[in-house]
């Protein structure tokens, strides 16, 4: 019999049925889940773990040991497969199968039986002052404009770059897009919504550059840019209405940063300054009580992260937090992944632990998550909140410790009575329906008991309401700012020494700004991360801007400006750009007007057979990308064309949920959802509306600056079936039907192409419409005749929004 413990481990020991059971049941599983990450054949071992030999998972990784042989509650392997430990979930993108996690505790429980023989790869250590020389870490230079042959191609600076590159490799470049398909363009790029009806009568009556250049101007000026610009930095802001992870609580204040987020980009803010007030605008001089708001609230960026906030342990509850504050700097500001940095010097980049331990000692001063209020109701951490408007930060503090479980409790109460009114409200219609008189009479009584019950709630509510101070969620520097230990192999009780705090030593310059030992640093960093000389944060927000309006960054991995990142197909390009983004004072309107009235984002999208086989990627841009609408650009689009789009700020979106009614996630959320822009939606972590879902939003729970894009069944499943399709569809065939006098089928079919894709239709689409049209009608009667012609106009309008030229962009 095999006795179970460590020394039981080898192949010499091993049975004949425990080895048919490990090649059934294990080594399948590992091949499939884990070899990809944990392996000799892997590009990298994360955590440098090894799960493809017996010696790979006894020696372990950076964590220790992967398994401990009998013990399934004492081996990490166990752990991570079943989601048991926060950001120590594998594999990290979904649970394995109960089936395939009962097998693995199975073969734990044998005393992990493992054939496989074979030496743990040998890692080497970590170089933090290898890749010092890479390119994204060079200072910005202002390369001149290079000769291009066709001169009369070109139409600005960007042109010259890109043609340069096309002639050196014998591309031509892409003919232009007609007006009608330019002008769907960017309207869509710059506003998120097709182009108003007057634009398109503007560019088909003078298709000039005069007049791109005045609608440009007209788009960049409406609120519209703001609400579709602001939602592309949301992304990368990891922006929700939610905390997500175990406690899903609502963020009543979230709001009030989607609403800076917004004004700062539709006032064209500079980006240097827009970045700075996200990490220390609470810090920063203000000239009057609305600018120190707007300041106070823009530190929100530090807030959005998921927190698991009744985690016991406090120490690794802020440590997590910071690793996430840290992760999520990195990558929307930077373009490197400072996270991987945490546990060890990072295997690729030129970033120590020390680097990430001294911009963790900042963020540890750095007040984040209050503590659990004197109260013996809470289990879990809060996160910080300031005063705005004419409230102090003591009075916020005051009210919360005195009030905020009473006000908590009694809006849940409130939410739950308003819930069980319409639950019975629908009851009663049922019974009227019925003919049940006694049956509703009784429905009726348990209404008015219910309404007396709210009535009392909101009595005792409201008073409380109204003594609420406005509040924003909003970080504060502690009282005594200190610097932060190196935590050996990240753990947070395991201490080495200390570190001064401080930025990435391998995008230093002379002159660079320094910490104030009496402060916590967020200051010095902010202006650290926004100075022209940093060499990443310039082309980092440029390329991102490229990468959105194209299709493609310079750097495709636009997150990852690291030695793992993609090098620039036009390196010139990008620094041209960058340099001259800074000249304008950082201004994002400058630099998306440069882009959008250039030649290059004005080609056609059509394939060209020469230049597929000389560049099949288009990575030198001899054609544009052509690029799919995103979910919001899609669900207000329709909207708008039906006549249905509800213009208009919207603020707080979350009021209607008690505080602890969303759970952790397994449960569907009721989401909100009028005919308000998709930005107003509100985004509940672990429960997004179906829309988004299907049609790749970006996931609240990580900065996103590149979203998925996926072709999947449910999409097209959505665009035939769903309510939402068939409202937009009959809305716009009403539409149709009121703004033409009597119109033949053939000006039906024209207006309903010409709205939708903003193009006339072929001869051929217009035969099979006028076809489909034709409405059979017994005795010719006129009502029958008008709903028949409604009903079938409606699918068509479906159809041609289900279509590839209404979801894509040309």
């Amino acid at each position: 019999m095999l006795v179970v413990g460590a020394a039981s481990v080898g192949s010499a020991e091993i049975t004949r049925q425990q080895e048919v059971f490990f090649e059934r049941e294990v080594r399948p599983i590992l091949i499939k889940r884990c070899y990809e990450c944990h392996s000799e054949d892997a590009d990298f071992a994360y955590g440098n773990l090894f799960l493809d030999s017996r010696e790979g998972w006894m020696e372990g990784g950076d964590h220790g040991p992967a398994i401990a042989p009998g013990q399934p509650k004492k081996s990490l392997l166990i752990d991570a497969v079943r989601y048991e430990r926060e950001n120590f979930e594998m594999p990290p993108e979904g649970k394995l199968p109960e089936k395939e996690i009962a097998a693995l505790v199975k073969w734990v429980r044998m005393g992990a039986p493992d054939p496989r023989t074979g030496k743990v790869r040998e890692v080497a250590e970590a170089d933090p002052n290898a890749g010092l020389d890479h390119w994204a870490l060079q200072p910005l230079r202002n390369f001149g404009l290079p000769s291009v042959s066709d001169t009369d191609w070109t139409r600005s600076s960007i042109d010259q770059f890109i043609l340069s590159r096309l002639e050196q490799e014998g591309v031509e470049p892409a003919q232009d897009a007609d007006g009608l398909q330019w002008l769907r363009r960017v309207s869509f790029d710059l506003t998120g919504l097709p182009p108003a009806e007057r634009m398109v009568q503007e560019i088909i009556a003078n298709d000039s550059p005069e007049t791109r250049e005045q609608l440009v101007d007209e788009m960049l000026s409406s609120e519209a840019f703001g609400e579709r610009w602001g939602r592309h930095w949301l992304d990368v802001a990891r922006y929700s209405d939610s905390n997500g992870s175990s406690h899903n609580v609502p963020f009543y204040n979230g709001w009030r940063y989607r609403n800076w987020v917004i004004d700062a980009v539709n006032a064209d803010m500079s980006v240097d300054r827009f970045l700075k007030a996200q990490i220390a605008g609470d810090l920063m001089e203000a000239g009057n009580r609305e600018d120190r708001d707007a300041n106070v609230i823009a530190t929100g960026y530090l807030m959005f992260g998921p927190k698991v906030l009744g985690l016991f342990d406090k120490e690794e509850l802020t440590m997590d937090t910071i690793d996430e504050q840290i992760d999520t700097i990195g990558k929307s500001m930077l373009g490197l992944t400072l996270g991987c940095a945490r546990c060890h010097d990072h295997k690729f980049d030129p970033v120590p632990t020390a680097d990430y331990y001294a911009l963790a000692g900042i963020l540890r001063s750095t007040v984040t998550l209050d503590g659990r209020w004197d109260n013996p109701k809470a289990d879990e951490s809060d996160w910080s909140r300031r005063a705005v408007g004419d409230a102090t930060d003591d009075e916020v503090q005051q009210f919360l410790a005195k009030h905020k479980f009473k006000l908590r409790d009694l809006r849940g109460d409130v939410a739950r009575s308003r819930g069980q009114l319409d639950d019975l409200a629908i009851e009663l219609r049922g019974a009227i329906r019925s003919g049940d008189d006694a049956y509703a009479a009784e429905v009726q009584g348990k209404i008015e008991k219910e309404q007396a019950k709210l009535d009392k709630l909101l009595t005792e509510m409201e008073p409380l309401e109204q003594q609420e101070p406005l509040m924003a969620m909003a970080v504060r520097d502690v009282s005594e700012p200190a610097n932060e230990a190196i935590r050996i192999r990240g753990e947070p009780h395991s201490l080495g020494d200390e570190v001064p705090r401080g930025f990435l030593s391998a995008a230093s310059w002379e002159g660079q700004p320094t910490v104030d030992a009496s402060a916590s640093g967020r200051l010095e960093l902010a202006e650290w991360i926004a100075s022209p000389n940093n060499p990443l944060t310039a082309r980092v927000y440029v390329n991102r801007v490229w990468h959105l309006l194209t299709g493609a960054g310079i750097v495709r991995t636009v997150d990852n400006f690291g030695i793992r990142g993609e090098e620039p197909s036009h390196p010139e390009l990008l620094d041209h750009l960058a340099t001259g983004f800074i000249e304008h004072e950082w201004s994002l309107k400058w630099l998306v007007r440069e882009i959008v009235l250039s030649r290059t984002y004005g080609m056609d999208t059509a394939h060209n057979e020469h230049g597929y086989a000389v560049d099949p990627e288009n990575r030198l841009l001899w054609k544009m990308n052509r690029r799919r609408l995103g979910p919001e650009s899609l669900r207000d689009g329709m909207l708008k064309i039906a006549g249905l789009l509800e213009r208009g700020r919207v603020n707080q979106v979350v009021s209607e949920y008690p505080p602890n009614s969303l759970g952790g996630g397994s449960q569907p959320v009721e989401i909100s959802d009028d005919n308000r822009r998709s930005i107003y939606i509100p985004l509940i972590r672990n429960s997004l509306p179906e829309f988004f879902e299907i049609f790749d939003f970006a996931d609240p729970q990580v900065t996103t600056p590149q979203r998925p894009v996926t072709a999947v069944a449910p999409q097209a499943l959505f665009l035939l079936n769903s309510p939402f399709m068939f409202k937009a569809s009959e809305g716009t065939a009403q539409r149709l039907l009121a703004s033409l006098d009597q119109p033949s089928d053939e000006q039906l079919i024209r207006q309903a192409f010409f709205e939708i894709v903003s193009r006339l239709p072929t001869p051929e689409e217009t035969a099979v419409a006028a076809s489909f049209l034709k409405v059979e009608t017994s005795g010719g009667a006129a009502a029958e005749e008008t709903d028949g012609r409604l009903s079938r106009l409606t699918l068509l309008c479906q159809a041609i929004f289900a279509s590839t030229q209404f979801q894509y962009l040309d």
